[in-house]
């Protein structure tokens, strides 16, 4: 009597190959290509579809605005370059601001002065001065309000959150200011774009 056949439980055969060099890539692509750019050899180009002849390997990755990309030729500077997930666009709210800020019943206004950088399309950070005497390094994030937090060189707190007029590039709000061993203060304040 014939020995019986072994079935085989699986992916087809002939995609083994294919299944393995993917995964390989996956994780090649998450230790060294999570976003980054890299230069395609010595591939000279006027435009993408001229990198095509160019190997590219099966990678796919979500970037950090939550979607999924996979590996893409594109044409930088002449030479043939592999990207996954695109630069995101640089926040609007990047740049010098000049203002000032108010206390709740009048107790003094300071001048405010702050140069900020992008994060990402919706996050930044930066430094800000408030007054002559107080710098503090700021992280913010604008959904439909503007919101940022101050740490200061002299241990105060400082909570903005306001709101982006895109037109005249001001923002108005509120602030809260815990100063150590001084309490809470409040007011308001209003910051306008000066300098890219």
């Amino acid at each position: 009597m014939p020995a019986p056949q072994r079935s085989y439980v699986g992916p087809p055969r002939r995609r083994m190959r294919d299944v393995w060099l993917t995964t390989v890539a996956v994780a090649a692509g998450f230790l060294s290509l999570a976003g980054a750019r890299v230069a395609a050899g010595n591939g000279v180009c006027t435009t993408a579809s001229d990198c095509q002849a160019l190997l590219l390997p099966r990678i796919c990755m979500v970037c950090d605005d939550g979607l999924g990309r996979c590996a893409h030729w594109r044409c930088e500077e002449g030479k043939c370059a592999m990207r996954m997930c695109e630069p995101p666009p640089p926040s609007e709210l990047a740049g010098h601001w000049s203002g000032s800020e108010t206390t709740s019943g009048g107790r003094g206004t300071l001048a405010l002065s702050a140069d900020l950088t992008s994060i990402s399309a919706k996050k930044f950070t930066g430094i800000m001065a408030a007054g002559e005497a107080t710098i503090c390094t700021l992280k913010g994030k604008r959904t439909k309000k503007v919101k940022a937090r101050l740490d200061c060189a002299d241990g105060s707190k400082i909570t903005l959150t306001g709101r982006l007029d895109t037109t005249s590039q001001t923002i108005t709000g509120t602030f809260t200011w815990v100063k150590p061993r001084k309490g809470k203060q409040g007011g308001t304040f209003t910051l306008t774009k000066t300098g890219a």
